[in-house]
């Protein structure tokens, strides 16, 4: 891993001074830089509040961990939680007393920026012009999904960067470095299990750059990429699984390595399907709400500014209608579907397109791992037609831009950059106030709104409830007394206590009827109540 993440440094030094990269203009290359700078900045800024619940779940391993063992490997994420423990306790070891789920977030937002330099770079050498590239760079950026999730804690951008490293040196009219591209793609493996359907990718790129060898040079250089992402991959999986278990049994590990979480998986209503993979495609883009939009001063002047882009975008495009068709009649004459960037693109957003129009098609952010091709595919129809080539510019492509990035910050990136009312986020803030070290809280079963709440109210304690507790009473006693703590019950604790008449009746006399938290949202389902013995009073 630590190899692999010093992968396209020296690669990236020989583009900063190659002309065929970056023009060798300095403007060119000071404007690169504050796109780049700017990109982590804003990330920086506006970290997300609407946690993932994975990103809950891995901060809370990382933090429990007790030190560098085999209690942070996850088969879906294999080295993932490793990453984020070492940065974790690096932050500890200089003072710093920052929580996990931060650290994580900054490492998204690294790997963010990172990412869409390494994408200027392919889209550099694939349309060779620096406005377009840029401008497609600030696409990929500040869309809505890559935005938002190069704010949160989770693995898929860590993971999505070692793809484009990948797929930068699968970029045609280079050499083929089958070894480097297996430990790229391999690494982003080990972060996210999804990047395996990369695998077609890799092999038709490394299949077009030695297109002019003999037969037998193209096929050893296929198999030496294969059997190296194979062996590396697949060795580190079975020797992570037996530090897991102690032992190796086939049908063992591939039920682990398979694994997910059983209230979702493959689905063949294919009308549902097909509806919630063009929202997913579309929500790449776009996404957020009209009713989050905050009306202060800021939000004021950036919405007038939005109105005014979009205007002027609805006016370019209109005047250009015309060429609408010309530029798929061009694009055809430019060989535009025989380049092989547009093949690889294709073949890249199909592969990820067919596995996950069945496997969990609701999860837009699993759309991420084929993003960075639509946009490259788009560039590329651009690119390839004599209207962007021959009429004087009218910024359309920036205006776009423009209309996707201040969309996006005002309804949707801006809004979960805070604490939002009514959310488990809020009721958590708002425990922190009522618990103490001395609270037990009475959970039946976790979920990803009260792994929230006992996130961030780390002092507390928590603590299974027993389904026999029905016919036990001296268990009720013992919640009551507790030794002189402040004992809570939990949503999914309160719904088992009430499913009996029995302890229905017992938690009606022993609950605090002053003292209660509740979200009244009707999009969560989130419920304390403190228990007081009646004979206290309260």
């Amino acid at each position: 891993m630590t190899n692999s993440g010093k992968l396209p440094v020296k690669k990236f030094e020989n583009l900063m001074t190659n002309s065929n990269a970056l023009a060798g203009n300095n403007s060119e290359r000071k404007l690169f830089w504050f796109v780049i700078l700017s990109v982590l900045l804003i990330y920086l800024l506006y970290p997300t509040k609407n946690f993932y619940w994975d990103g809950i779940y891995f901060s809370q391993v990382i933090e429990d961990a007790g030190g560098l063992n085999v209690s942070l490997l996850h088969p879906n994420h294999l080295f993932y939680n490793v990453i984020g423990y070492v940065v974790y306790q690096t932050t500890h070891i200089f003072g710093w007393q920052v929580r996990a789920v931060y650290v994580l977030e900054f490492i998204s937002s690294a790997f963010g920026a990172a990412s869409a330099a390494v994408f200027f770079f392919i889209l550099k050498r694939s349309l060779e012009t620096t406005y377009l590239s840029l401008t497609l760079t600030a696409l990929f950026a500040f869309s809505a999904t890559w935005w938002k999730f190069s704010t949160d804690a989770d693995a898929y951008i860590p993971s999505i960067f070692f793809l484009l490293v990948a797929f930068y040196l699968l970029l045609p009219n280079q050499p083929p470095r089958p070894l480097l591209i297996a430990l790229a793609h391999s690494s982003a493996m080990f972060l996210h299990e999804l990047a395996v359907l990369f695998f077609p990718v890799a092999v038709l790129g490394i299949a077009l750059q030695t297109v002019s060898l003999e037969r037998r040079r193209r096929i050893t250089f296929v198999l030496q990429y294969a059997l190296t992402a194979f062996s590396l991959t697949f060795g580190t999986f079975c020797l992570s699984f037996y530090l897991l278990t102690g032992s190796f049994n086939l049908k063992n590990f591939l039920s682990w390595l398979t694994s997910y979480s059983p209230d979702i998986g493959f689905t063949l209503d294919l009308w549902k399907n097909l509806v919630l993979t063009l929202r997913g495609s579309l929500r790449l883009f776009f996404d957020g709400r009209f009713n989050f939009l905050e009306l202060n001063l800021l939000n004021i002047l950036l919405l007038i500014f939005l109105g005014a882009a979009l205007i002027a975008l609805i006016i370019k495009v209109a005047g250009s209608m015309n060429n609408v068709k010309e530029i798929w009649k061009t694009a055809a004459r430019r060989e535009f579907y025989r380049s092989p960037v547009t093949l690889l693109c294709a073949v890249w957003i199909s592969t990820y397109l067919i596995f996950l129009f069945f496997f969990i098609p609701g999860n837009t952010f699993y759309r991420l791992f084929y993003f960075p091709a639509l946009v490259l595919l788009f560039g590329k129809l651009l690119i390839s037609s004599e209207v962007l080539r021959n009429e004087t510019r009218q910024w359309r492509a920036a205006l776009l831009i423009v209309v996707v990035a201040l969309s996006n910050f005002l309804f949707f990136i801006r809004p979960f950059s805070q604490v939002r009312k009514n959310t488990p986020l809020w009721l958590a803030l708002e425990a922190n106030r009522v618990w103490s070290d001395k609270t037990i809280v009475y959970y039946k079963t976790l979920n990803s709104d009260n792994m929230l709440v006992r996130y961030f109210n780390p002092t507390t304690v928590w603590k299974p409830l027993e389904s026999t507790i029905g016919e036990n009473s001296e268990m009720r006693l013992q919640i009551i007394s507790n030794g002189g703590a402040s004992v809570w019950l939990e949503t999914s604790a309160i719904d088992l206590l009430m499913s009996s008449a029995q302890t229905a009746e017992w938690l009606e006399e022993q609950f605090d009827k002053q003292i209660q938290m509740e979200l009244t949202d009707p999009a969560y389902k989130l419920k304390f109540v403190r228990i007081v013995p009646q004979s206290s009073g309260n």
